[in-house]
């Protein structure tokens, strides 16, 4: 799945608000599954996995470097 539907999906889910400002991985494929994994898990295991750097802001959105 695309990374920029895979956002998607995490918005929903989570109920959280994720800016990506890196485009090059909007088009990028993964294959993840993360079932009811908090999304702390989730960013974590994108990090450790796929080298996807983030922040979170005091405001609770996350932001894709």
């Amino acid at each position: 799945m695309a990374f920029s539907n895979i956002i998607i999906k995490l918005e929903r889910y989570y109920n959280v608000t994720i800016v990506n400002k890196n485009e090059e991985l909007a088009a990028k494929k993964f294959n993840a599954n993360f079932g009811d994994e908090p999304i702390e898990k989730v960013l974590q295991e994108l990090k450790i996995n796929y080298g996807i750097h983030y922040n979170i802001t005091d405001s609770g959105n996350i932001i894709i470097k």
